[in-house]
């Protein structure tokens, strides 16, 4: 193996665990410097994640941590594309794949973007009043985190959905013959025109009677 190429199979685990760990120390600092500079909302012990990056210098490590989380979360989904995309498209998930790294993107972005745009200072007293308007900053805070969220659950629920439709491992997945067709974005017959539908099937029906056991 080319020297290149170890470096880039160590980087494969090395920077998404660095992104998760820059994330879990930003949450961490986060809530450390809030308690201790005496910035939590009255009564409560464990507020809303935004809502502890409002002042400094708790603001300023809420900025700084997440963007960094965000530029890490890019680059996996860079490794993402050039490891786990060419495994799905030969396995023909085509719009798994697309999804899959469309989720990803938006992730990244708005975990980096909601960390640089905080919400307001005073989003406490303007909540409290009932009266007042938020401001331009906290609603593109509120945007950019609903980015993130949903770009983690389209990334995560297509994964989900492609090991649903075929019972073999991502990591194993070389050939194929289930199709994903255009369907798959938006909620429908996930399994038409699709090589092992009898099998998605039977899975699909294995999956509700467990639920409705449940």
């Amino acid at each position: 193996m080319a020297p290149d190429s170890r470096y880039f199979m160590h980087c494969c685990w090395a920077i998404p665990a660095m992104g998760a760990l820059c994330g879990s120390l930003t949450m961490a600092s986060v809530y450390y410097l809030t308690a201790t500079s005496g910035h939590l909302p009255q009564g409560s012990s464990t507020p809303p994640l935004s809502f502890m990056g409002l002042r400094d210098p708790e603001r300023r490590v809420y900025q700084v941590g997440f963007a960094l989380t965000g530029l890490l979360l890019a680059q996996s989904v860079r490794i993402w594309r050039a490891t786990i995309w060419p495994l799905l498209r030969s396995a023909g998930f085509e719009q798994c794949a697309y999804y899959g790294f469309l989720g990803g993107c938006l992730a990244a972005a708005g975990a980096a973007l909601q960390g640089i745009v905080t919400l307001e200072a005073d989003i406490l007293e303007k909540i409290s009043s009932q009266t007042a308007e938020l401001s331009i900053q906290s609603k593109l805070h509120q945007a950019f985190a609903l980015f993130f969220f949903i770009g983690c659950t389209m990334h995560c629920h297509l994964a989900r959905l492609r090991h649903d439709c075929c019972s073999y491992k991502l990591y194993r997945a070389t050939t194929g013959t289930c199709v994903v067709l255009e369907q798959v974005a938006q909620g429908g017959n996930f399994c038409s025109h699709c090589g092992c539908s009898a099998n998605c099937r039977k899975i699909a029906s294995n999956k509700a009677n467990q639920r409705a056991k449940l």
